[in-house]
């Protein structure tokens, strides 16, 4: 199972992810596994590329992912936002379709 801690600010803003585990069925072959990497992986990229927006993250090892925003700059916070209301939209999703699979906890 994927277990995603998502902690958000105020205005709704990612401010910490967790995830841990690994979705059911053959390594490098599930589907719902795949699509909870692409998700997250893309959104810490996406955010990473933005100078005013400073992350640290790291997966010291498979299944295992943090991501943490440190410092975003006025002008790129709704740009913050979309990213995160993407990532979030994109896990519940799976998780409702996959609930076996997939849970999320947001705070």
């Amino acid at each position: 199972m994927i277990s995603v801690s998502l902690q958000l600010d105020s205005q709704g803003c990612l401010r910490r992810l967790q995830s841990t585990g690994h979705a059911v069925g053959p390594q490098g072959g599930n589907t719902v596994c795949a699509a909870a990497t692409a998700l997250m992986r893309s959104a810490s990229r996406a955010l990473a590329d933005h100078s005013s927006i400073v992350i640290s993250g790291h997966a010291p090892r498979e299944g295992v992912l943090e991501i943490e925003v440190l410092q975003c700059g006025a002008e790129y916070h709704a740009y913050l936002r979309g990213v995160t209301d993407v990532l979030l939209r994109g896990l519940k999703d799976l998780a409702l379709d996959e609930p076996s699979e997939v849970t999320i906890r947001q705070s």
